[in-house]
């Protein structure tokens, strides 16, 4: 387990607010040298405390939706990669990682409506035959929490927790070139204009220039770091809960609660069931229970179900898949 001290949390915490601000803007608000900057982040990189440099990108404001997969293998996933290979490779796979429990693997999935999702959970289904048992699906209908680093690291307060809603104009439609911007982004968020340029074959101004308008039209909403917590001694679970008998204002104070938890690093609610679906880090199943605990003590007879899973290892990340291009 890797140990931060109290200038490695804070920067941390600015890198979080805003992984663009250039070692010399980090290195004065720290008010230490650029070289220590430099240093610790060539740390956070070595260490695989930082896994990547990537955005928040709003997929909703392009026409997209995401839903999310759970899946149940009749094979051992250690034994055959291939399986995990198959969502590495999915051109339209957000984020999958292995859990434990009654399922395997959770994958993250964007699609242009209905059709798109039912295209792509047959195309699955197709593919591994038989050697799938069993899946539960999630349509996303609503953002309950955003907010990248917990609270322990979060110690000033720079980051805070987000929600959004539907967004109110009509969709934005993206040319091949934002479209590439946004995709090398996601990959690295802290890489330079002038080599930004190269990647998309045009030049730095042009470049500069589209950013600030994907920013502008909240298309990009945030640059930040991706943070290994394993390797501070943290334990990241997925959770679920489905609810019963319970009115509008229950589950408005059930958002309220999951959006207010510090510990919870993203939460959506379902279009197709009365569930919460969220991520959290915590030191221990303890802690987590203990908050699930709060919540069934708060909302009794209103909950029908309630799992989390661990998650285990990261198959894929990529806020804006190959697929889009």
């Amino acid at each position: 387990m890797e140990i931060l001290d109290k200038k490695d949390e804070n920067l941390l915490e600015l890198l979080y607010l805003d992984s663009r601000m250039s070692n010399s803007q980090l290195a004065k608000k720290l008010a230490v040298s650029k070289d220590t900057v430099n240093n610790k982040i060539k740390k956070f990189l070595e260490k695989e405390i930082i896994s990547a440099f990537t955005c928040n990108v709003n997929l909703e404001k392009l026409g997209f939706n995401t839903f999310t997969v759970l899946f149940k293998f009749n094979e051992d996933l250690s034994k055959n990669a291939e399986i995990s290979d198959y969502f590495k490779n999915h051109p339209f796979c957000m984020w999958a990682v292995t859990i434990s429990g009654e399922y395997d693997i959770l994958a993250e999935f964007i699609a242009e409506g209905f059709f798109s999702m039912e295209k792509i959970i047959l195309q699955i289904r197709e593919y591994f035959g038989e050697r799938l048992n069993f899946y539960e699906i999630d349509i996303f209908a609503k953002m309950v929490r955003i907010n990248h680093l917990i609270k322990d690291l979060n110690k000033n307060n720079l980051e805070k927790g987000k929600s959004f809603s539907k967004p109110d104009t009509k969709n934005i439609k993206l040319d091949q070139l934002d479209k590439k911007i946004i995709y090398e982004l996601t990959k690295d968020s802290n890489i330079s204009l002038i080599e930004l340029a190269e990647r998309v074959d045009s030049t730095w101004d042009v470049v500069r220039y589209r950013m600030k308008s994907l920013e502008n039209n909240l298309i990009i909403r945030k640059y930040h770091p991706m943070l290994n917590y394993k390797k501070l001694g943290y334990m990241p679970f997925i959770g679920k809960i489905t609810f019963q008998n319970i009115s509008k204002l229950g589950f408005d104070a059930v958002e309220d609660l999951i959006k207010n938890n510090e510990n919870i690093t993203y939460a959506f609610t379902s279009a197709n069931s009365l569930s919460i679906v969220f991520n959290c880090i915590y030191k221990s199943i303890d802690e987590l229970d203990s908050f699930l605990k709060r919540i069934q003590e708060k909302f009794k007879g209103k909950i029908k179900d309630m799992k989390y899973y661990i998650q285990r290892d990261q198959i894929k990340f990529t806020p804006f898949p190959n697929g889009l291009l």
